[in-house]
């Protein structure tokens, strides 16, 4: 029985020692000796740990089998026993299949997970071979097995250097790229581990491929970089717009705060972004003005559509008149800001009163004006119409005579035409935005301005909208708002590279300066628009563009049909960081208005009939010349006889055109740097610089002899009566000497009328 149960005494006492910890007190509590005992429990460690160390071997089957050889031997050489040797032989058995069984997990593991798996043995001095890898670093780098085990990782590791990091602190994520078989470099992630086995260091690196991650962060900076590039285009073309803009926080019906304006809508008003950022219009005008403004941004907020209307207010710049255009930015189904463009019209607006001060300027701004102009009756019939409104109808003058508006309004607009109409004959005034119908059946968008002229005649001024009006459908946050400024902008826009190509133009630049995007696109814009004479000009204004200065002023610059054209020019750096990505250039034709300055500017200082000056010339020039060093002056006064008989007898007409022969008679008989003037009906004044008494008689001379010459030739009498003084001394006022030439020449009209009454009567 004792040797029966010898075998499981053996191994319960290995078991105890073990869990123990201490063979001195097993053997005495079993009277055994201590080497005995030792040399059974190396005989289960060694089945055991060792067994479970072999894991790392690249021959685990010849370890396994020395192990059991081993055990074996010293079963059958001390363990005579038949009971012991079965039951240690038994126990092996167990012991092999754990050990199967923990094996056949761990492959699984390794060789089924996703990443690429790396075992190593760690070398102070380089990189030694792989000793295991698993099935997916074979697939990924298309090696064999075989092969990558004859290789390190200064084999697939591009740039391979030794890692500091993990050969001082033991592990470390890092990123680089293995080159696979053929060539193709993978990025990757590794994560290195250094850790020790029976006394070894070994490195475990597990690598993830990247290669999809670095292109989505590629995509992802791509995306941040032109999102930046459109943040920029967006915040120079709203800085720099010549109109003033402005963006309003729309809190509730009553309640409007001013989040942004631009640089125009700051010089223009003289309100500083400062004053009023956050402030409501309460907060920084007058009641009067707050009232007023509130009340159209409260009609924007109420229609949620675009409204335009004129305005006057008093600003800290003055008062100011405006053209206004509100659009609201609708986010389910609430007005969450308005987006507000406004154009300082002060000048046209007083240029425009000027025109209507006779029939003839009103006619000539009808037929110029840029808007369509429509004139009807109390029905609602045509009576006259401008040639832009013929181009925005698509008919022409006469078919559009006589033709009622209710036939150029689609079915779905009838309703709001007629509300707009009516307001108009009950009130004298409307606005509208409504869709229209062309001639050739394309649908417009038009806002109608109506006023009643008189008590059977109205006129209506039209704006085609549809292109706002298409901007508004996808105007959202600030992406929205830079396309609206750019495709929709009135003002022609350029974007140029660095090189001064243009890349891109909006559809205002095309037609004020006829080139379509095809015909331009790639071209230097030196080459484009710019006259010869203003190259230098513009060589020095794009030099100082590309230093990260801006530029504005106005210039001359030519058209595809190579006309040349004013503009005002705005010029601007395009930068996302340090880096000058390209110049804009914002373009405004401002042709019309030069003429109409120049226009109003002759008009002011020239008579209307003759062409000569006119008399407040004549009173300026003659302030300027009293305190002029440069003397003798003289001052000659001409009056022409006999008008009034002309008229009588001949009628006006024939009367302006004897005027207009006598301004060009002394007009022609003057030096170049003498001032003749028209400062009367058919009174005219002379003022000659560093003329004396000889000079004003033969000025008064020539006169009167190419009177007599026009009399002899064409058989009608035609005379002027003639005074003339000379100021002499500084100290002389030119207006007393102005006097004495009058008085002269009245003298001499009322002699020859004497002379005339005796000759007629005696």
């Amino acid at each position: 029985m004792e040797k029966e149960m010898a075998p499981q005494k053996i191994i319960r006492i290995v078991w105890e020692a073990l869990e123990k910890d201490s063979l001195n007190e097993v053997c005495a509590q079993y009277g055994i000796q201590e080497p005995q005992l030792e040399e059974w429990k190396d005989i289960i460690l060694d089945l055991t740990d060792n067994k479970e160390s072999c894991l790392f071997s690249q021959d685990k089957s010849k370890e396994f089998s020395k192990l059991e050889k081993e055990l074996q031997d010293i079963i059958e050489s001390q363990v005579k026993d038949k009971t012991l040797k079965d039951k240690l032989e038994s126990l092996i058995g167990v012991y092999n299949k754990r050990l199967a069984k923990v094996q056949n997990k761990y492959d699984k593991l390794f060789n089924n997970i996703n990443d690429l798996l790396f075992f190593s043995k760690f070398d102070s001095e380089e990189r030694g071979n792989f000793i295991e890898v698993n099935e997916k670093a074979v697939e990924l780098l298309g090696y064999s097995k075989d092969e990558l085990l004859n290789m390190g990782p200064q084999d697939i590791v591009t740039s391979f250097k030794r890692n500091k990091k993990l050969d001082s602190v033991g592990k470390d994520t890092f990123e680089k790229k293995f080159v696979t078989k053929d060539g193709q470099k993978i990025p990757v992630e590794i994560n290195s581990n250094i850790f020790e086995l029976e006394g070894e260091k070994y490195i475990l690196s597990i690598a993830r491929d990247i290669t999809e991650r670095k292109k989505s962060e590629k995509k992802i900076k791509e995306k941040r970089n032109q999102l930046e590039i459109l943040n920029q285009e967006y915040e120079t073309i709203f800085n720099n717009t010549q109109d003033a803009m402005f963006i309003i926080k729309v809190e509730d019906e009553n309640t409007y705060r001013y989040l942004r304006t631009n640089k125009a809508f700051q010089l223009l008003t003289g309100l500083s972004l400062t004053e009023v950022r956050g402030e409501t219009p309460c907060e920084i005008f007058t009641e009067e003005v707050a009232r007023e403004v509130i009340d159209n941004y409260r009609r924007c907020y109420k229609s949620k559509t675009s409204i335009e209307y004129q305005e006057t207010l008093e600003l800290p710049v003055g008062k100011r008149n405006w053209h206004t255009i509100l659009s609201p930015v609708v986010k389910e189904g609430e007005v969450i800001q308005i987006v507000g463009s406004a154009r300082d019209i002060t000048e046209q607006k007083r240029a425009r009163e000027e025109l209507k001060k006779s029939e003839a300027k009103f006619k000539k701004y009808i037929n110029n004006a840029p808007y369509g102009v429509f004139v009807c009756d109390e029905n609602g019939e045509y009576i006259e119409v401008n040639k832009t409104a013929c181009e925005m109808t698509g008919y022409t003058e006469e078919e559009l005579i006589g033709m009622n508006f209710r036939q150029l309004i689609p079915p779905e607009s009838y309703s709001q035409a007629e509300q707009s109409f009516t307001e108009l004959l009950d009130k004298g005034r409307s606005y509208v935005e409504l869709g229209l119908l062309r001639k050739d059946g394309r649908a417009k968008y038009w806002s109608v301005n109506a006023v009643k002229l008189a008590e059977n005649r109205f006129l209506g001024f039209t704006r085609d909208i549809t292109q706002r009006k298409q901007v508004e459908e996808v105007l959202g946050e600030q992406q929205a708002y830079f396309q609206q400024l750019f495709n929709k902008s009135p003002e022609g826009i350029a974007l140029l590279d660095n090189e001064e190509r243009i890349a891109m133009i909006n559809k205002s630049f095309e037609e004020i300066f006829e080139y379509k995007s095809a015909e331009i696109e790639g071209r230097k814009i030196n080459k484009v628009l710019v006259p010869e004479s203003k190259l230098a000009e513009v060589k020095h204004i794009l030099a100082k563009v590309k230093q990260g200065e801006s530029y504005t002023g106005e210039s001359v610059r030519k058209t595809k049909s190579d006309n040349q054209i004013n503009v005002a020019i705005k010029a601007f750096p395009i930068k996302l960081g340090d880096d000058q990505l390209g110049i804009y250039v914002i373009y405004k034709d401002i042709t019309e208005r030069k003429a109409e300055e120049s226009r109003i500017k002759y008009l002011s200082f020239h008579d209307q009939l003759t062409g000569l000056y006119n008399r407040r010339y004549f009173e300026n020039e003659m302030k300027r010349l009293n305190k002029s060093r440069k003397l003798p002056i003289a001052i000659i006064v001409v009056d022409m006889d006999g008008l009034k008989e002309i008229n009588d007898n001949y009628g006006h007409q024939e009367g302006d055109r004897h005027i207009k022969i006598i301004a060009d008679i002394i007009d022609s008989s003057t030096r170049e740097a003498d001032i003749v003037a028209r400062i009367g009906g058919d009174e005219f004044v002379i003022l000659l610089p560093e003329a004396d008494d000889e000079i004003a008689n033969s000025i008064k001379d020539r006169i009167i002899d190419k009177c007599k010459s026009f009399t002899r030739n064409f058989n009608r009498k035609l005379s002027v009566s003639i005074g003339f003084a000379i100021k002499n001394e500084r100290d002389e006022d030119l207006n007393e000497t102005f006097k004495k030439a009058d008085a002269e020449m009245y003298k001499l009209k009322r002699q020859k009328k004497r002379k005339e009454f005796f000759k007629n009567n005696c």
